[in-house]
């Protein structure tokens, strides 16, 4: 009974120090957002309807990746407390990190 005690409280704090929950929703979400980008582009609703519509999931795609790097940046520099020295890989026409387009 005890080694199973000591084994929870192992598994607690192990759980807490790598966020093992919070990847997986991270990595849900992700998951989620992609395979609604690729059905919509499948079956060419909405925006995707269009002649661009492979430019589009390109760059849908490159977006939903970007925001979770930078999701995973933020959070890594959260929990060592280290300051940001990543510049925006944003390119033209491309979204910087607060949403505006690079020129």
């Amino acid at each position: 009974m005890m080694l199973l005690s000591a084994a929870l409280v192992i598994l607690s704090g192990l759980r807490a120090i790598f966020h093992w929950h919070d990847d997986w929703l991270r990595f849900t979400e992700a998951c989620a957002q992609l395979v609604t980008a690729r059905d919509l582009h499948r079956f060419q609703v909405g925006r995707y309807g269009s002649a661009a519509r492979d430019q589009i999931l390109i760059q849908e795609v490159h977006d939903i990746e970007h925001a979770e790097t930078q999701g995973w940046l933020s959070m890594r520099r959260s929990i060592t407390n280290e300051p940001s020295n990543i510049t925006s890989d944003a390119g033209p026409g491309r979204p910087t990190s607060s949403g505006a387009l690079h020129s």
